[in-house]
């Protein structure tokens, strides 16, 4: 014979342990480098290509060299984007659901640093479109669409292969 009170907690415990399960695996990690795979901006294909006066040093997945990435920084919710023939772009994001909201740093939007296509494309309200796997993930506005695959991921799949 069971006490009722244990009874509840045994179905208590499963409900925590269920709920915590599922919330765990809709937490998108956004953190780090995604690599841009593909991307689209007022129905044309167009891929960035970063030109800067600073020297940067970057490794790349093999199959992805040359690959322009999005960085996220969770910490002081920033994120840089590659330019358009232009230097990088950083800016605020902010998430609200399955939606994320890219804003500049400064309200000085006519620097000429980064050029125009590259603050229309990146600049904006998008919606984060979860693919069947984790590791990529699609954002779409109304102009603009971005698949992106996680750096991180990459790396892990290259060094699982090569230790096989």
């Amino acid at each position: 014979m069971q006490w009722p009170v244990v009874r509840n907690m045994k179905k208590l415990y499963f409900i925590i342990l269920s709920l915590v399960f599922f919330s765990c695996e809709n937490q998108l990690e956004l953190s780090g480098n995604w690599v841009i795979i593909e991307m689209a901006h007022s129905g044309e294909k167009v891929y960035p290509q970063t030109e800067s006066e600073q020297i940067t040093i970057s490794v790349s997945p093999i199959g992805y060299e040359g690959s322009e990435k999005i960085k996220f920084n969770i910490g002081d919710s920033t994120v840089t984007f590659p330019g358009f023939q232009s230097d990088i772009l950083k800016s605020r994001f902010s998430i609200r659901g399955d939606s994320i909201f890219f804003r500049a740093l400064t309200e000085n939007a006519a620097d000429e640093k980064n050029s125009e296509l590259t603050r229309k494309t990146f600049l904006g309200d998008f919606k984060i479109i979860r693919e069947l796997r984790k590791e990529n993930i699609r954002l779409k506005s109304k102009l603009t669409i971005i698949r992106l695959i996680n750096e991180e991921y990459l790396f892990d799949k290259r060094l699982d292969d090569i230790l096989r």
